[in-house]
């Protein structure tokens, strides 16, 4: 699954990494964290293994006070997220 995520984001294509527990999208990103993609893990902070918090949405939109916040916010972490770092 990290080789074809990684062939994915090198195509310019989105990834989305669904599964019936979070224990499976959280070991998953861990090892996609090493490759240096960048992602957002959506979901509730308590279920979100510790070493993936800084990638929560939660973490991304602490500081946004507003919608325009949000908006660009959002908007400069796709910016970043285009790939490989």
């Amino acid at each position: 699954m990290v080789a074809l995520v990684c062939l994915l984001v090198k195509l310019g294509q989105s990834v989305l990494i669904a599964s019936q527990t979070n224990n499976a999208v959280d070991n998953l990103l861990l090892r996609l964290k090493q490759t240096g993609i960048r992602f957002l893990r959506l979901g509730s902070a308590a279920r979100i293994h510790p070493d993936l918090q800084n990638n929560s949405e939660g973490f991304v939109t602490r500081n946004c006070r507003n919608p325009e916040d949000l908006r660009d916010t959002l908007e400069a972490f796709v910016s970043r997220t285009c790939g490989l770092n």
